[in-house]
């Protein structure tokens, strides 16, 4: 059985050994952001279509939406989403190291369909001079993060690059209070993670208890459609998670400067400015705006 997730918001991806520590960044930390403008809450939403889920041996979900309406799927979808909160979740039958895809990332802008798949074009921490996660931060034990999840055993790639209304591909530039930072280029919003599972199921075996019930399950269990879990873990809000973006065009992503609350380093935080700019497509796909995820090179 293989495992596909997808990852899209305010994920923070950390190497943990051979293995990758998604880090959820707590939006409500830090209430007033980028020139004064406050941060909507975001919440870390784990889902899968309802038929992959395995009620008897899942957690009760939390919300219901189209996966269509929402632009994850191409066709009419029921999806069940589960909230994270304070806690860590670890997929069960996975325990080696994760391989980032290889293939090398253009300079501005993707030329093939393979080149469009390297993760470098996710934003890097390192470029902006904080690669290094706190302690507590990595941990988890300061407010700053909602939820954790590891993955282990796997490949990681870029799935999706952001992109207008129209669906092309855009150049970001990235801006803090002294200017300019780096040259505008393409940058990834949505990664996939993908494993194989010999399990017959896929369990996201959750960290959370009750003190008065310690037997209560909070885990997630997804069952294969065809030998293939299909799943996403997205931090958003909520509406941007549930509904199609009704925004006439992409705005600077403010909320990316939380990313720099959970560094052992500090600077002054950095924002993706849209150029409007365009990158030929090597792929084509309709608009589904997300929002970047960040990776650190290393934890305190």
């Amino acid at each position: 059985m293989d495992l596909d997730l997808r990852f899209t918001g305010l994920c923070g991806f950390v190497p943990d050994g051979g293995m990758y520590r998604v880090v959820m960044v707590n939006s409500e930390h830090m209430a007033e952001g980028h020139e004064g403008a406050r941060h909507i809450r975001h919440y870390p939403v784990l889902f899968a279509p309802s038929d992959q889920v395995n009620v008897d041996e899942s957690r009760m979900h939390d919300i219901v939406f189209d996966g269509k309406a929402a632009n994850f799927t191409q066709e009419t979808t029921e999806m069940y989403g589960f909230i994270l909160e304070d806690e860590v979740l670890e997929i069960d039958g996975l325990g080696g190291s994760v391989t980032p895809d290889p293939t090398p990332r253009d300079q501005y802008c993707p030329s093939t369909v393979q080149n469009a798949s390297s993760l470098g074009w996710a934003i890097s921490m390192k470029d902006f001079g904080v690669g290094t996660m706190s302690r507590e931060a990595f941990y988890g034990t300061t407010g700053l993060v909602s939820a954790e999840l590891l993955l282990a055993s796997g490949m990681l790639r870029t799935t999706g690059l952001a992109r207008d209304k129209r669906g092309r591909i855009l150049k970001w530039e990235f801006r803090n209070a002294s200017g300019t930072v780096g040259d505008a280029r393409a940058i990834a919003e949505e990664i996939q993670f993908t494993a194989g599972l010999a399990a017959a199921e896929a369990r996201f075996r959750s960290s959370r208890t009750v003190i008065d019930d310690p037997d209560q399950n909070f885990d997630i269990v997804f069952q294969p459609d065809k030998d293939l879990v299909s799943c996403w873990l997205a931090h958003q809000p909520l509406d941007d998670i549930t509904k199609p973006s009704t925004a006439p065009q992409r705005v600077p992503i403010d909320h990316f400067e939380l990313f720099f609350h959970l560094t052992k380093e500090s600077v002054d935080p950095v924002i993706p400015y849209p150029r409007f700019e365009f990158c030929p497509n090597p792929v084509g796909g309709a608009s589904s705006p997300r929002c970047p995820v960040a990776f650190f090179t290393d934890h305190d």
